[in-house]
């Protein structure tokens, strides 16, 4: 058979396996009038990919000539059968090792739970790589042994973006948040994988301000990383994302699309939720567009006005220039006028040239702070001790 021909049959016989068809990954092998290394390791891969260790151990028997790459083979076949044990003694039979078998052990102990002999291959390990110290962080960190894993960290002469997530995963599963976000700060780079690591312990933790701030730190505000985060289905998470479409979008629109969605997901928006759309209205000064959210809150979500929804109808009626029934609001509404709102009252009354006003309210300020509407978004953050179906 040409070579380009057995080039082909074995990246079929590769194909088949990792789509679980281990059948027709057989059929392949047994047509081939002629096999080469990588045929005989590829057909012992495919069976140990789908739960067929004792064949895979048929195969490797069979092979005229095994090399080291067929021994790692087979120790990582082994190894995802939970036949670690039995990785163990093919590992200690090989004639010779390399970084890879050593990789290969240490990760079958890892995938498996068993940190303490993991520990030991580790330890063992004539030369120790990037492979192999990470994957030591992250059986650590997945037992429990923070600050072993740190220890190993710390003594890697080089480090890359996986690196610094296994170790910033470490301290995010075991609860340490601030060391997380210390990692997250110190990581040379990022990628997707680091935010969703951080991402997720803060929304299981249902820290929204710290979702809200991280969002913020983001290189992209958009969908696609809420998408990939396993606790999407978490409130918390969608009021952040909710809190910074309000803060960083000029577009109500927008704001109003991640509540749309978030409750085509089935997960029920609350008094939080309602904060921040209401708060895109008011710095859009679309007055109807809060007045609008304030009525469907009460009547389509059964949900009670609180403070912050209040404060966003007056910003609103402040930024659309009608001071006068800004002031009436405060007045009337069941609830005494904070800070946030006087500020809100006396700028509006600077934009539309209404000294008079601006001077009668400014006295009622205990500081005077330009970042009203910062603050008006982030008011929704005070409200992440409430339960999000």
């Amino acid at each position: 058979m040409a070579h380009s021909g057995l080039y082909l049959s074995n990246m079929l016989l590769q194909m088949y396996g990792k789509c679980r068809s281990v059948e027709d990954s057989r059929l392949i092998f047994d047509g081939l009038p002629y096999r080469n290394s990588f045929s005989w390791t590829l057909m012992m891969t495919a069976y140990g990919q789908n739960g067929h260790a004792r064949e895979a151990r048929q195969v490797f028997n069979d092979m005229p000539e095994k090399n080291l790459v067929a021994w790692t083979a087979m120790v990582t076949a082994y190894a995802e059968n939970r036949r670690v044990d039995e990785a163990k003694l093919v590992f200690d039979a090989m004639p010779a090792r390399n970084q890879v078998s050593w990789n290969g052990m240490l990760s079958a102990y890892a995938q498996n739970g068993h940190a303490d002999e993991a520990r030991d291959v580790f330890e063992a390990m004539p030369e120790r790589n990037l492979v192999g110290s990470t994957t030591m962080v992250v059986v650590l960190g997945s037992s429990g042994r923070v600050d072993e894993a740190r220890v190993v960290f710390d003594g890697m002469e080089e480090t890359d973006v996986v690196a610094w997530t296994a170790l910033l995963d470490a301290y995010a599963q075991n609860g340490h948040l601030s060391a997380a976000k210390a990692v997250l700060e110190a990581m040379p780079e990022r990628n997707e994988v680091s935010w969703t690591a951080m991402f997720g312990v803060l929304a299981e933790s249902e820290s929204l301000e710290s979702l809200m701030e991280l969002f913020v730190q983001m290189p992209e505000h958009n969908v696609r990383l809420l998408e990939r985060c396993p606790e999407r289905q978490h409130g918390s998470v969608w009021n952040a994302m909710l809190a910074a479409k309000a803060h960083n979008s000029r577009e109500v629109e927008e704001t109003v699309g991640v509540l749309r969605e978030m409750e085509a997901e089935g997960v029920a928006a609350n008094e939080t939720s309602l904060v921040s759309v209401m708060a895109a209205c008011s710095q859009a000064g679309d007055v109807g567009g809060a007045w609008s959210w304030m009525v469907a809150m009460v009547e389509d979500r059964r949900l009670r006005p609180h403070k912050q929804h209040f404060s966003c109808v007056v910003d609103a009626l402040g930024r659309a220039g009608r001071v006068g029934e800004a002031e009436d609001l405060m007045a009337a509404m069941p609830f005494v006028p904070d800070d946030v709102d006087w500020r809100c009252l006396v700028g509006a009354c600077k934009r539309h040239l209404d000294a008079g006003r601006a001077a009668r309210h400014a006295a009622k300020l205990e500081r005077v702070n330009s970042a009203a509407p910062y603050v008006l978004v982030s008011t929704a953050m005070k409200w992440q001790s409430m339960p999000v179906k």
